[in-house]
Order: C-alpha cells, then sequence, then structure tokens
C-alpha cells in the first residue's frame, strides 16, 4: 500500500505556535494522530524534549497533549464528565478554567442543569462550534504541553477570538506548544510557521527564524494505510 506520509520531518520549538495547511484527503488528520502515537509508523520516531514518545506511558501521553479533532466524539454523560475527560477525581474549579479558556463557562451556566447538563455521544444538544469548544475545554483540563487542533471550525476562532487568544498566549508564554490543522492560512498573529501538507511531505512556507530547543520532532517518518 501507497504510504500517507512519507519522510516527513516537523520540529517545533517551546512556546511556538504552527500551522499546518492542505486540502482535505492530504494526510493533515493522520499526521495529527501520528504526533499522538495512533497510528503505527514503519519508520521514524516522535521526540518530545529528547524522550522518544514510545517509551511513554498512556497517562504521561495523555497530560502531554490536549487534542481537538475535526470532528469531536464525547461519552454519553454529564458536561463535567466530558470536560474532565473522565477524570476518577474530578476538579469542579479546573472544569469550569477549561470551560472558560475555552469560552464556554457561559452557555453552560445558562443551562438549567449547567454542567450537570447530559449530552450523547455527538453532542447533539449543542452546535458545531459549542462542540469544538467543548472538546477544547476537555483538551485543555489537564494543561497540556502541547494542543492539537485539526480543522478548527470558523467560529471558534471568529467569533471570540480575545479570549481564545488569551488562552493560546498563556500556553506559549508557559513554553507550551500549539499546532494547528487547516484547509487554509487561519492569519492569527502568533503563528511562527506555516507548512504545507501535500503528496505525503511537509514543505515549509513561512518559518520564524528562532533558534530554540526541539519540542516535538516527527520524521523521517512513513505511515502506511491500515
Amino acid at each position: 500500500m501507497a504510504p500517507i506520509l512519507k519522510g516527513l520531518a516537523l520540529e517545533v520549538a517551546p512556546g511556538s505556535m504552527v500551522q499546518i495547511n492542505g486540502a482535505s484527503g492530504r494526510g493533515k488528520s493522520v499526521l495529527a494522530q501520528t504526533i499522538l502515537g495512533q497510528w503505527r509508523r514503519s519508520a521514524g520516531s516522535i521526540l518530545v524534549d529528547g524522550v522518544n514518545l514510545d517509551r511513554m506511558g498512556c497517562e504521561d501521553s495523555a497530560r502531554l497533549f490536549g487534542y481537538v479533532p475535526e470532528t469531536p466524539a464525547f461519552v454519553a454523560g454529564t458536561l463535567a464528565e466530558n470536560i474532565a475527560h473522565l477524570d476518577t477525581d474530578p476538579s469542579p474549579e479546573k472544569v469550569a478554567g477549561a470551560a472558560r479558556q475555552a469560552c464556554l463557562h457561559a452557555v453552560i451556566s445558562a443551562l438549567p442543569d449547567g454542567y450537570l447538563t447530559r449530552i450523547d455521544a455527538t453532542g447533539s444538544i449543542l452546535s458545531r462550534g459549542q462542540r469544538h469548544q467543548l472538546a477544547l475545554a476537555r483538551a485543555l483540563y489537564r494543561d497540556p504541553a502541547i494542543l492539537i487542533i485539526d480543522e478548527p471550525d470558523s467560529a471558534l476562532l471568529e467569533s471570540i477570538p480575545e479570549t481564545l487568544d488569551k488562552t493560546f498566549a498563556r500556553l506559549l508564554r508557559r513554553g507550551g506548544v500549539i499546532v494547528v490543522l487547516a484547509r487554509k492560512p487561519l492569519g492569527l498573529a502568533m503563528i511562527s510557521a506555516t507548512y504545507r501538507l501535500d503528496g505525503g511531505r511537509l514543505k515549509a512556507v513561512a518559518k520564524a527564524a528562532v533558534a530554540k530547543p526541539k519540542i516535538v520532532v516527527v520524521g523521517p517518518a512513513t505511515v502506511a494505510r491500515r
């Protein structure tokens, strides 16, 4: 089978936000899931601060990454349970804090049952934009070092940009990394590098000339179709 990603290499320095653009079906979601360790690679490695992701346990990996998929899925349960990602000892303060960072606290608070409002696996009682906000709150709950956002909903970036700018800036200030994958360039001021994914390869379109230690390295990696 033909590989989806071919000899791909990506380096992101602490405190950086990068965007990866490409048309539908070019492998952006596969790349995101490969960084997360969800796809088996036929070559290459993923390093975070020099540590191979393959040597990390599931709990360490879960704390390291926050992921907002293009089509979020949830568990049938309360909004609080979904934000806490089924944490066995959830913190109500952390749940509300994550919701605030995702600009969702006011929406949840206005519901009759608030954070105890129950949703199904698709989050059907929420709008598309609110489902992405809920997925973002879930991703931020554990204060991830690396936040990956796959095809963000336009409402997420256009209708509430000021609060999200603060959320992203806070993560970057503490040395975190944000990787955004989208069909078209997003034009966010804090993006330090832009890549285009085409033919299974990454090409740097624009990159800030900043020499910093590596935090994420993917490559040279090859991912075959399952």
